[in-house]
């Protein structure tokens, strides 16, 4: 196995415990290529979705975006600073209270 080659992004010490922890009596050929084949397939797998997630536009989801768009969209329908600091901090409250998905299925529901 090459760990210089990007197809095995896995270190090299992870490898060695994998085979420790499942193989403790040590690998013969069979099983070496075994996991060479589920290493190369999981890289694959890997490079896949991520080159799917930038055909779609992925980009890092967190709560301080979610406050950003909260903050430019009622700036711009004129919303004083008393006002969206309000909402901003129910937000707070309400990522603490409420799932991703949840808050997705209540959207998908609404009439917005």
């Amino acid at each position: 196995m090459n760990n210089n080659n990007p197809e095995y992004p896995f270190p090299m010490s992870q490898r060695m415990e994998i085979e420790r922890l499942y193989f403790p009596n040590g690998v013969n050929a069979t099983q070496i290529n075994l996991l060479d084949d589920i290493e190369k397939r999981l890289a694959e797998a890997y490079k896949a979705g991520y080159e799917q997630s930038s055909i779609f536009g992925f980009h890092e989801w967190s709560n301080n975006a979610a406050m950003g768009y909260t903050a430019i969209a009622l700036e711009r329908l004129g919303y004083d600073q008393i006002e969206l600091q309000r909402v901003i901090n129910r937000m707070y409250c309400v990522f603490d209270e409420v799932s991703v998905l949840e808050a997705k299925a209540h959207y998908d529901c609404s009439d917005y």
